[in-house]
């Protein structure tokens, strides 16, 4: 059986974490931090006009669309009548003059005998052996009638359907039991790859040369062969043409027919123009639940139940058509009936276990199937379908057993069915058993080159394996052979979204929804894309569409919730979550999310307890591990963090993402040895990873390694020229050199990307500063704390500039601030020991002072400030031990100046 993979495209999580620096005066140190964001994973005679054809499909009545498509095929349907053989039927096509032209099977005429074509009105015309016009095996003819009489043309569609697709269909024919009148009835068709995949003998179908391309459930009788077989719209979309029968000829499975494009085919390899046809490409649209709910309770979609004393065989073929027609409890009593009056009618065993197998009871049919094969061991379609129902159980090693023997057996009919390699190389996929599932496939194609399940499941493969150019090569051929094929356009839009080719992927997922207008993954899909654009509003109405179509659809509400925490909208957000988690409560996804959510709201403990349920569901979500250590990351639990980092890393030793946010955290914690490596790792996996080396470009900034640390920005900036804080950073280290142009043009730029980056601002005024440009620094801090009034750098060096001025009180105040915003802010507390000290404030400054020792002790500025206020409290000794402490630690960070000068001061003193 075909396995379609990748319906959907859900939204993933991905975190974006990025290191921003601020510089602080007076020998300050620069500050490190991180900003964790997670976000959110297609004429001659008479014809109905177009107009009449859409009529009739946009406007169905659910009490007469059978009726229609009746009166429709009532004028098109001609009898065939013999005189030896019995009656077929046929559909006129085409007009030339008094010439119609007439469709029907060629096993109808293929015998010598007296045929003539009876029309809609009773006229008789005798058909001429010269004018059956047939081609090779193809069971199709075209036979020629004369008239004046002006009669309906049919019109021939030429689309075929999705695989997914279920068409409903009507068959038209005379059959021979009712002595001259015809008879319309209801089915539905499947699309050709999806049809001889689940015929009981679709290796005799797809290698003979018949042309039996179509399979549908219409009930079929003997003398409706060469009937039309009409759409919705009244299209013809072929003929009908035999039935399944196994080898014994008990009548189990479904009819078959001859597709209108072979039709086409024929009429113009006998000369006929195409243009005396009226063909066309339009499709009916979707019928409605009450439209399909009128079919099924309409007498087309009856079937005559046999007489009391009927035979077994007659039970048989009556449950089969009860099963066709998707009545199953009336299909089991009737095959049960069968086998009561024979119990060892094999073939009654086998058809029950596919009514059993088509109400999903598994264990059931399988005991059917088991029966066929204990009463025939080489009953070659048992050992088939028990394979597929033990692969739907994922009880994958029998089912391996179930479908070897069955290419056995199918050896004693001396042929190989391309479904039992296709089933063989979905197991070998589902174990990630990539080489056998592509030797598998490749079987298939070599007995039958001409579906598209073979190319599609190979496409899944590579695309499973990232190689991406197999992948769509593969998709590229399932579309050849299947132009309809939505699965194979979703699937290869996937490969353009890995690729990065969004507007490629765009087209993809916009032909799966024009082939299906319903196609919820195609709205979800495209959905995710215009989220990664950043079109919002196109996003939400295609995630609105997906709901609208489906509202149990978790993805959709997953992907939604995502929009609207890029946009903080928050309580949207986490409605959305909530509405995912309450469809789906075991979809660790939406935990995940949600946990994002909260942690874009720092509302910690909310996301730890998601992010741990995300893990409880699924302890190998690596990208949980990394949600949870970003949350301990910021609550500044290192360890804790460190230890969630390595279990993301331990599970998916290639996720780029946990190797960068462990090299966050040596970088607080200033191991620049492990965050080069981590960094540098996450460079290996992800080269265009700008994050990456803005922040690698931090870790040689702090070792004043200037140059690499310029290479690094200017890599960020060439993957990502809008890049603010990479801007920022390398404003930093001309700001470091002295090189103020350089670092003022690096300023201006993050500040014209991001105009809240306060961190610019406050950057730029100490460039401001250091040029004694006092207004533009203050202007600078002034707009870095309204951006950010918890800024307690700002607040700093505006004291700076303010003590500059002498104006001490405002100086004072914004230390205060600065040490209220970070209590342990040790320069702001010797900054203002210093006003202190210059207001002769001793003991507030010494409190200042103090308190700047007690936070660093290796801080030699407020040593040198406490050693003048124990001078001015007449302390000499203590000043004197201050002072030669400032001393020793200036000279070991290689301040000389400081330290001369300072030992200067001491010698002074000491006179």
């Amino acid at each position: 059986m075909l396995k379609l993979n990748m319906g959907h495209f859900a939204a993933k999580t991905i975190f974006i974490a990025s290191l921003n620096t601020l510089l602080i005066a007076s020998g300050a140190q620069s500050q490190l931090l991180e900003v964790s964001q997670p976000v959110n994973s297609v004429s001659l005679g008479q014809t109905f006009s177009d107009k009449q054809i859409q009529e009739l499909a946009t406007n169905p009545s659910p009490i007469n669309l059978t009726e229609k498509i009746d009166r429709i095929a009532q004028q098109i349907t001609v009898r065939i009548d013999s005189q030896k053989n019995g009656n077929g039927s046929g559909v006129i096509i085409g007009k030339k003059g008094q010439t119609y032209y007439v469709v029907t099977a060629k096993h109808v005429v293929k015998n010598p005998d007296q045929y003539q074509i009876i029309t809609p009105d009773g006229e008789k015309y005798p058909l001429k052996t010269e004018d059956i016009l047939t081609s090779g095996g193809l069971d199709a003819a075209i036979i020629k009638f004369r008239s004046p009489k002006s009669y309906q043309l049919a019109i021939i569609a030429t689309y075929d359907i999705d695989f997914e697709t279920r068409q409903w269909v009507f068959l038209s024919g005379f059959p021979g039991s009712l002595n001259g009148t015809r008879k319309l009835t209801s089915g539905f068709r499947f699309s050709r790859d999806r049809g001889l995949l689940k015929t009981t003998d679709n290796f005799t179908l797809e290698n003979s040369t018949t042309g039996y391309e179509l399979i549908y459930t219409n009930l079929t009788q003997r003398g409706m062969s060469g009937g039309p077989l009409l759409d919705a719209n009244g299209q013809v979309i072929g003929i009908n043409a035999a039935v399944e029968q196994d080898t014994r000829g008990a009548e189990i499975g479904y009819a078959v027919g001859v597709p209108a494009s072979n039709l086409i085919t024929l009429a113009k390899t006998k000369g006929i123009p195409l243009e005396q046809l009226n063909i066309t490409t339009i499709a009916p649209l979707q019928l409605t639940q009450a439209e399909v709910a009128s079919l099924k309770t309409h007498p087309s979609f009856a079937v005559d139940k046999p007489p009391s004393n009927a035979k077994a065989s007659d039970w048989l073929t009556y449950g089969n058509q009860l099963w066709r027609l998707e009545k199953f409890n009336e299909a089991i009593s009737a095959l049960q009936k069968a086998i009561k009056l024979k119990p060892k009618l094999s073939q009654a065993y086998y058809a029950l276990g596919l009514v059993y197998y088509s109400e999903a009871q598994y264990q059931e049919a399988l005991q059917q199937f088991d029966k066929v094969i204990k009463l025939e061991p080489y009953y070659y379609p048992a050992w088939r379908e028990k394979s597929v129902i033990l692969s739907q159980l994922e009880k994958y090693q029998d089912a391996l057993i179930a479908i070897d023997k069955a290419i056995e057996t199918a050896k004693e009919y001396s042929y190989d069915d391309f479904n039992l390699y296709l089933s063989r190389g979905n197991i070998y996929s589902n174990q990630k058993k990539w080489k056998l599932a592509i030797a598998d496939y490749n079987k298939a194609i070599q007995i039958n080159s001409n579906l598209a399940s073979p190319y599609y499941n190979l496409g899944n493969v590579y695309f499973y394996q990232n190689q991406w150019e197999l992948a769509i090569a593969d998709f590229n051929k399932a579309i050849a052979k299947n132009p309809y094929l939505r699965a194979a356009y979703n699937n290869r839009g996937f490969v353009y979204v890995k690729q990065k080719k969004e507007e490629l992927a765009i087209a993809d997922f916009n032909k799966a929804i024009q082939i299906s207008p319903t196609h919820v993954d195609g709205y979800n899909n495209r959905g995710v894309v215009y989220k990664n654009q950043k079109k919002w509003e196109l996003a939400i109405a295609d995630f609105n569409k997906t709901i609208s179509l489906a509202p149990n659809y978790a993805y959709a509400y997953l992907n939604r919730g995502s929009v609207y925490s890029d946009q903080k909208k928050w309580e949207l957000a986490i409605a959305d979550l909530n509405k995912t988690i309450q469809i789906a409560p075991d979809y660790a996804d939406a935990y995940n999310n949600r946990g994002n959510v909260y942690f874009k709201q720092k509302k910690w403990e909310l996301a730890i307890a998601d992010y741990n349920k995300a893990i409880q569901i699924n302890p190998n979500f690596f990208q949980a591990y990394t949600s949870r250590g970003l949350v301990y990351d910021n609550q500044k639990k290192w360890e804790l963090a460190l230890a969630d980092y390595n279990k993301a890393i331990q599970i998916n030793p290639n996720y780029d993402l946990a190797y960068y946010n462990r090299g966050v955290v040596y970088s607080y914690q200033k191991k620049w040895k492990l965050a080069l490596a981590d960094y540098n790792k996450a460079l290996q996996i992800n080269p265009d990873y700008a994050d990456a080396y803005n922040n690698r470009g931090l870790v040689y900034f702090y070792q004043n390694q200037w140059e690499l640390a310029l290479a690094d920005y200017n890599k960020a900036l060439q993957i990502n020229p809008d890049y603010a804080d990479a801007y920022n950073n390398r404003g930093n280290v001309y700001k470091d050199q002295n090189q103020w142009e350089l670092a003022l043009t690096d300023y201006n730029k993050a500040i014209e990307i991001n105009p809240n980056l306060a961190q610019s601002y406050n950057n730029r005024g100490l460039v401001y500063l250091n040029q004694n440009q006092l207004q533009l620094a203050l202007t600078d801090y002034n707009k870095a704390l309204q951006i950010n009034p918890n800024f307690a750098q700002a607040y700093y060096n505006r004291g700076l500039v303010y003590s500059s001025q002498n104006q001490w009180e405002l100086a004072i105040a914004d230390y205060t601030k600065a040490i209220s915003t970070e209590p342990n802010f040790a320069q702001a507390y010797n900054n203002r020991g210093l006003v202190y000290l210059n207001q002769n404030q001793l003991q507030l400054a010494l409190t200042d002072y103090n308190k700047a020792i007690q936070i660093n002790a290796n801080f030699a500025q407020p040593y040198l400030g406490r050693g003048w206020v124990w001078m001015q409290l007449g302390e000499k000794q203590k000043a004197l031990n201050d002072l030669q402490t400032a001393a020793q630690l200036f000279y070991q960070q290689g301040n000389m100046p400081a330290y001369q000068q300072i030992m200067n001061t001491i010698a002074q003193i000491q006179q």
